[in-house]
């Protein structure tokens, strides 16, 4: 029970991130009728806008910002706090992004960007903190961090890691066999069909905000899973991507019913969100988060619990909800202008081959544009 639960888990977060990080842009970009998701007509046409071919080809350059913030309790009554910010420039040939996602190592020379990072994390009142930052110049990623390099630059040719780690099959699926275009095509349409379940998706502009000077509109996706859980499209969906996994393939479709049932009531006091930031003006993204807050009674579905374990860890009497709260937001500005970024000196290469520094590199720093 616990595996067929963990798949299901598995699918239900796989769809719902897909639906909001990929799939709901490029749903809206060709939106018809109820694919607005409750929006106006002329709100339902900028959103459209910011997703087209045209305009995500536009985002060459620009200073990328972000935050990451997570807190959560298990149900021992463990907490967790991390808090993640980052900022740094952005370059890259659209054509060379398209080779790269399908195995072109050498479109790696194309891209240049910066970041530095702070991170914090509190577990059971234990903190740890530290800064890390790198760059990517020349098909070099050069990185360095107070605790993870001792504050020492290193660096690694991206061609050769992506040798090493045999990029060219990132295309390829799990058990090393190529997915055709075809597959995708069908998982996309299944996915635009759930997408379709009534009261599934509902989308909201919200206040809008001024940027650069310009006034940038917020659209919020909520997504509500009961509804998605409970949709007889949702059990097909699961039995069509478990096709290989005789456990599910094995369960009537009451049983799966009650398997989903049981999940939506868990799940009922949890919510999904999703944040769109698009300019008025040039019609561009300039911003996208994830919002989750996570509220599962462990007493609606035991099993939830066993998927959050280790099966031989010890299981409380009374197990306590376990709650869980991410926001995640990454805001885009400066975009089009010209980036620039330094070659640190000193750096140390990492042989991928022998795991070890090759020596110190003696390069001066130079600058990219």
């Amino acid at each position: 029970m616990k595996s067929k639960a963990r798949l299901v888990m598995l699918s239900l977060v796989v769809a719902t991130f897909v639906f909001g990080a990929v799939f709901t842009p490029s749903l809206q970009a060709s939106a018809q009728g109820d694919q607005c998701f409750g929006l106006n007509a002329d709100d339902c046409a900028l959103a459209k806008s910011a997703a087209a071919p045209a305009m995500m080809q536009k985002l060459t350059s620009f200073n990328m910002a972000y935050e990451l913030n997570f807190n959560g309790t298990g149900p021992n009554g463990n907490t967790t706090n991390l808090s993640v910010k980052g900022s740094g420039p952005f370059s890259a040939d659209p054509a060379a992004v398209n080779s790269l996602s399908n195995g072109d190592a050498n479109a790696a020379a194309s891209l240049m960007m910066a970041n530095t990072i702070a991170w914090s994390a509190t577990t059971n009142g234990e903190t740890k903190s530290g800064n890390f930052e790198f760059r990517i110049v020349n098909g070099t990623l050069y990185f360095e961090g107070d605790t993870a390099t001792q504050g020492k630059w290193m660096s690694v040719d991206l061609q050769q890691a992506a040798r090493s780690h045999n990029f060219g099959s990132m295309g390829r699926g799990a058990a090393g066999q190529s997915v055709s275009p075809s597959q995708v095509l069908a998982v996309l349409g299944e996915l635009r069909k759930l997408a379709n379940t009534t009261g599934f998706i509902r989308a909201e502009r919200t206040a809008d905000t001024t940027v650069e000077g310009q006034q940038v509109a917020t659209f919020v996706y909520h997504f509500d899973i009961q509804k998605l859980l409970t949709s007889p499209d949702f059990a097909a969906f699961l039995k069509r991507m478990g096709s290989q996994n005789p456990r599910l393939q094995n369960m009537s479709e009451e049983q799966l019913q009650a398997m989903l049932s049981n999940i939506a009531t868990a799940l009922k006091n949890s919510k999904f969100s999703i944040t769109r930031q698009i300019g008025v003006t040039d019609k561009l993204p300039h911003g996208f988060g994830v919002d989750v807050m996570l509220n599962v009674d462990p007493k609606a579905m035991a099993g939830m619990m066993g998927m959050m374990q280790n099966s031989e860890a010890t299981q409380p009497a009374e197990p306590q909800p376990v709650k869980a709260n991410l926001h995640f937001l990454v805001t885009l500005t400066g975009i089009g202008n010209k980036v620039t970024v330094e070659t640190p000196a000193g750096a140390t290469p990492l042989d991928l081959n022998q795991g070890s520094p090759e020596g110190q590199a003696t390069a001066e720093p130079t600058a990219a544009s």
